[in-house]
């Protein structure tokens, strides 16, 4: 594997209605910025031998602008459960309260006092498996399409940084672009 990227499913309806992890579609505006990232990766000249996907319709939706833009054919998109959202537990579905998303924020493992909640663990191991079977795979150009707390997750384990390390400061990945991670 020579090259690596990752996108973010554009905005959807469980962002702009502050839900924890709900398989909502993109909003419009969701639909408008992914298609801005394709127009991108097509003036840029970028082409991808496989796009992997999340099986969540946000994500789906955003990899099947990208593919169509870039000439990648959405047939051969991969849905792959291994690079799906952080389950959120019985937070899943549920209005993010304004006091978690701060703390969140310093501390992703906070919200593992709620039942069922994926662990920032079990999420990195998840990554570290996905990036090794990504790096021995054939292709040169691969593109991720998933979600913010897996997109981190993945970040850790290009860059090899324990999840246990906290950032200085909480790095968002923005909605529906295009991020270069080797």
């Amino acid at each position: 594997m020579k090259c690596l990227y990752f996108i973010r499913h554009g905005e959807s309806k469980a962002n702009t209605d502050g839900v924890w992890g709900a398989n909502t579609h993109l909003t419009d505006e969701g639909v408008q910025q992914a298609k801005k990232a394709a127009r991108h990766a097509k003036e840029k000249g970028l082409t991808f031998n496989l796009i992997m996907s999340s099986p969540a319709v946000r994500a789906h939706d955003t990899a099947y602008e990208v593919a169509l833009a870039t000439g990648y054919p959405i047939e051969n998109i991969v849905l792959l459960d291994d690079i799906k959202e952080r389950h959120f537990g019985e937070l899943e579905d549920t209005k993010v309260p304004d006091g978690i998303v701060s703390i969140h924020k310093k501390d992703e493992t906070y919200i593992e006092k709620f039942r069922d909640v994926e662990s920032m663990a079990t999420l990195q191991r998840r990554a570290d498996k996905v990036l090794a079977m990504l790096k021995a795979r054939p292709e040169d150009n691969i593109l991720i399409a998933s979600h913010a707390a897996f997109g981190r997750a993945l970040r850790r384990a290009v860059n090899a940084i324990p999840y246990t390390v906290s950032e200085t400061e909480f790095t968002q990945i923005p909605n529906a672009e295009i991020i270069k991670l080797i």
